[in-house]
């Protein structure tokens, strides 16, 4: 009788609406005014997301309701049920998205919780009724956070597992203290909660840590990660920027260097001389295996990466404080972003190199003539040598922010966003010394092969055949403005 007096008064329509609201508001609005009101300003994104989740939300049901209304007075039966079909399934999807923390592969529906001093930690149990995994951690900032010694055990359940693990193709993450960490918008996690914790002991029968786990902890001094972890996951300790000293696990077999973003102040990085896999040499992490250098840590103003080493990996340079580095000959792959560090301003490549050789402010792979390491002077000012013909992405902006860029006459092929250099945003001026484009592929979506966003100067002759090749590359209209010489 309700539904028939609603629909007959034409209010079924406003209360759906109503009822909208009211579901985004306790699925995503008061949460994300929660994060915005503890976390900052960095939330503020999040905080937007959920008035335009309010707002759509309640569209759809008003909407929905009009339909209601319609097929009620209409006697339109099928009509209806597909209406009601199609909110229950937009309905579910949303709610889908609610929950960003996985459950650990076969565990049950237990999940227990256990309170010592000014810590909670919640877990879920294994299958097996055996052990738990600690996925988040309440923090009571009315008693002492000085140190978080997390438990061996909670509830006789051994604890084998940390974090809460997204799944990999999300983009946002919580650290184990539930708070957002998405660093391509330099979301670190931190909270003021965190703040006083200067120590953290994790127990040995740990094993795995799940990605971004101890991001935003930016008082923590020092840590030890027990000897049986495998993995070092991306932004671990993702703007732990006062962390000095890391021991890393004898069993490690896999680190990526991302870990440690933002940690400016490690200079100490140690690991078991029993290490099957990795080793250090004057604050370089080297693998044994393949001696390959896997991160630079210390303080060091010029770094010699040791003869012998065949490979510098992604980011290994990403919080170092060189000056200076040396490349030995032995050197045969510098993968990309490698040496990327605004405090690098010099980097020389051994005469006895088979491999690379230097070029005014380049360094450029012998084989193929790519280059590999783009060096701009005090100004601002990139020029990319002669000798460079192929370029593609996988190369390392070193030292001073890139103004001005020339790319040589020589230039023949281009693979991907090899002349955007995307991570620059301040280029202000991109100029093309050829009189003949470079041949350009690119397989990326949603990257721009070209120099977009800025002042583009090109020979007069070759203007047509510029913006041509601008055209064809879907980068024609994000040109600030076209200039010949």
């Amino acid at each position: 009788m309700l539904i028939f007096l609603l629909a007959k008064t034409g209010q079924m329509k406003n209360l759906l609406g109503v009822f909208g609201g009211a579901i985004s508001i306790g699925h995503k609005m008061i949460p994300s005014i929660h994060l915005f009101l503890t976390v900052g300003e960095h939330e503020y994104s999040f905080l937007m997301s959920a008035v335009f989740d309010f707002v759509l939300m309640s569209l759809i049901f008003y909407i929905f309701g009009s339909v209601v209304v319609f097929c009620l007075r209409e006697r339109k039966t099928t009509i209806f049920l597909y209406s009601l079909f199609a909110v229950f399934f937009m309905f579910c999807l949303m709610l889908s998205g609610c929950d960003r923390t996985e459950k650990p592969d076969g565990n049950t529906e237990t999940e227990i919780k256990q309170t010592s001093g000014a810590f909670t930690y919640h877990a879920y149990v294994s299958s097996n009724q055996k052990e738990c995994w600690i996925y988040k951690i309440d923090v009571n900032t009315k008693k002492n956070t000085d140190k978080l010694g997390i438990p061996e055990q909670l509830n006789d359940y051994k604890v084998t597992r940390l974090g809460a693990q997204a799944p990999d193709d999300e983009e946002f993450y919580n650290n184990i203290f539930g708070i957002t960490v998405e660093r391509a918008h330099d979301v670190d996690g931190y909270s003021s909660e965190l703040k006083n914790i200067k120590t953290m002991e994790i127990p040995n029968t740990v094993t795995k840590i799940s990605r971004a786990c101890f991001s935003g902890m930016n008082n923590l001094r020092q840590i030890t990660i027990p000897d049986h972890v495998t993995k070092i996951e991306e932004e671990l300790f993702y703007g732990c920027d006062k962390l000095t000293t890391v021991v890393l696990p004898e069993d490690l077999s896999t680190i990526n260097p991302v870990a440690f973003s933002d940690c400016l102040s490690l200079t100490n990085i140690k690991i078991s001389a029993n290490s099957k896999n990795y080793k250090v040499v004057d604050g370089m992490l080297l693998s044994k295996k393949k001696n390959e250098l896997v991160f630079v840590a210390g303080d060091d103003k010029k770094v010699v990466i040791p003869e012998g080493t065949k490979a510098i990996l992604y980011q290994a340079f990403l919080n170092s404080q060189a000056n200076e580095v040396e490349i030995p000959a032995s050197v045969e792959l510098i993968e990309q972003y490698a040496l990327e560090n605004k405090k690098i301003h010099s980097v020389t490549v051994s005469e006895n190199s088979k491999y690379f050789a230097k070029s005014g402010r380049c360094i450029y792979d012998k084989r193929n003539h790519s280059l590999d390491v783009g060096i701009p002077d005090a100004k601002g000012h990139l020029r990319i040598c002669e000798k460079v013909e192929r370029m593609d992405e996988n190369y390392s902006i070193a030292g001073y922010s890139v103004k001005t860029v020339e790319f040589p006459e020589n230039l023949k092929t281009v693979i991907n966003s090899g002349l955007h250099v995307s991570r620059i945003d301040t280029l202000e001026k991109a100029t093309f010394l050829g009189k003949k484009p470079p041949k350009v592929t690119n397989d990326m979506d949603g990257y721009a092969s070209l120099p977009v966003f800025t002042d583009v100067y090109v020979p007069k002759q070759s203007l047509k055949r510029y913006k041509k090749l601008y055209e064809e590359q879907y980068c024609l209209d994000y040109v600030d403005h076209w200039y010949t010489f």
